[in-house]
């Protein structure tokens, strides 16, 4: 794969100017192990993405920013 680079799918998961290249896979790496520790937790599962509070709806989301791995919980 050195040789003819990244996939097209790879470059669309990370921001490619952002991050070094030595450290791309270790964050894609570790996003997947994520994922998959929060598909094995029920507890994320149940977890809202939205809620009604005084006739206005909050959205938590999870955001990251460039060439990080620790998401960050956002009310908007």
């Amino acid at each position: 794969w050195k040789f003819e680079g990244p996939s097209d799918s790879f470059k669309a998961l990370i921001d490619m100017a952002a991050v070094h290249s030595s450290c791309r896979l270790c964050i894609y790496l570790a996003t997947a192990a994520h994922e998959k520790e929060e598909q094995s937790n029920p507890g994320f599962q149940k977890r809202p993405c939205k809620c009604e509070q005084m006739g206005e709806t909050i959205y938590h989301l999870f955001v990251r920013e460039r060439g990080r791995f620790e998401m960050k919980s956002v009310l908007l």
